[in-house]
């Protein structure tokens, strides 16, 4: 008997993925943080790295999204 609709995946093959698009978002938050350049201000010319900061609340936030 033929069904209608979308065909049925094992949950197997579901957890793969998911667990597959967590770490591609961890793994590009790290890569981020680490060859982001950082931004140089102040009188003292201080370097400042913020992507490496700001990276990980999205990081954290990008996989509840996914």
């Amino acid at each position: 008997m033929h069904t209608i609709g979308a065909p049925r995946w094992p949950t197997v093959s579901r957890m793969a993925w998911t667990v597959a698009g967590v770490a591609v978002i961890w793994v590009a938050g790290a890569l981020i943080s680490i060859f982001s350049p950082d931004i140089v201000s102040g009188s003292e010319q201080e370097h400042l790295p913020v992507a490496a900061f700001v990276t990980w609340i999205s990081g954290v936030v990008g996989p509840g999204a996914f």
